[in-house]
């Protein structure tokens, strides 16, 4: 499975009111054909902090046909620890989960289990998606782990 965060992970979001939403979602760079290649060998689920109207309007507008994502988490699907909202993957009763999100600290119960990615505010040069898919091919395929893939994303992007 993998469980992809929307905001600043995804796409960036302009200043918007629930008319304009649409019209100020912008995609991260290759994000049509980074879904199409994932969802062909994983599970593909969105896990947004984000309340569930706002999500759901987005995540329709990525996915029209309903056949990328398998479920879609908000908001009130995240817990509380310690003051901050938190993304427990244990409640997905999977055993092989990855996790791609621009922030870390949402995972402390599952923090090897994914790879960190820089926010995404617009830049249309941006090539984090294309960077991933090799790495999350090899994952799925067995051929490296999360935790590998990860640490080679950040060796990538230091270089």
């Amino acid at each position: 499975m993998l469980v992809l965060d929307l905001d600043q992970t995804l796409v960036s979001v302009a200043d918007h009111d629930e008319e304009t939403l649409l019209r100020c979602v912008t995609k991260r760079p290759g994000l049509d054909r980074f879904l199409k290649d994932m969802s062909q060998v994983y599970e593909i689920v969105i896990f947004s902090a984000s309340g569930a109207s706002y999500v759901k309007k987005i995540v329709s507008s990525l996915d029209p046909t309903g056949e990328i994502f398998s479920a879609v988490f908000t908001g009130s699907d995240t817990d509380w620890l310690s003051g901050q909202r938190v993304k427990d993957l244990r409640k997905l009763n999977r055993d092989k989960i990855v996790w791609i999100d621009d922030n870390a600290s949402l995972y402390p119960y599952n923090p090897k289990n994914g790879i960190q990615v820089p926010p995404f505010h617009g830049d249309p040069n941006d090539s984090i998606l294309g960077a991933l898919t090799p790495l999350l091919l090899e994952v799925a395929l067995g051929q490296i782990s999360v935790e590998n893939a990860s640490e080679l994303f950040v060796r990538a992007r230091n270089k």
